[in-house]
């Protein structure tokens, strides 16, 4: 009704401006998730992959176990590997090496170790 109001044209390329704001922010949101998706689902088949190989190569026996294991809906269970307590968690590097978080207890000590990244190549 009021083409040349200024405090109109103001707000509305204040609220154009917001909307735009909106709009990428959401994409991002979208794409970071997808990304985060596609690293969990490759460091899945890397442990599926891992667990079908034959016994010497294959590492710690909770790999077999993590591969079978599903979380409810279908999707993988990695979450096993919780980062509640430590912040670390299983991942997958630039070479296709996975690496775990490992604990060592030495109950004769009363003592323990903790490795954030142990590389499965190293067991």
């Amino acid at each position: 009704m009021h083409p040349t109001d200024g405090k109109l044209q103001e707000l509305r390329s204040a609220a154009d401006k917001h909307k735009r704001a909106a709009e990428r922010d959401a994409r991002k949101a979208k794409a970071r998730e997808q990304k985060e998706r596609n690293e969990r689902e490759a460091v899945l088949a890397a442990i599926k992959e891992r667990a079908s190989s034959p016994p010497r190569q294959r590492g710690p026996q909770g790999v077999a176990l993590i591969a079978k294991t599903r979380s409810r809906g279908g999707g993988p269970a990695l979450d096993l590997l919780s980062q509640e307590a430590t912040g670390a968690q299983v991942f997958l590097d630039e070479q296709g090496a996975l690496h775990w978080p490992v604990l060592f207890l030495y109950p004769e000590h009363q003592q323990s170790d903790f490795i954030s990244a142990f590389c499965d190549s190293s067991w």
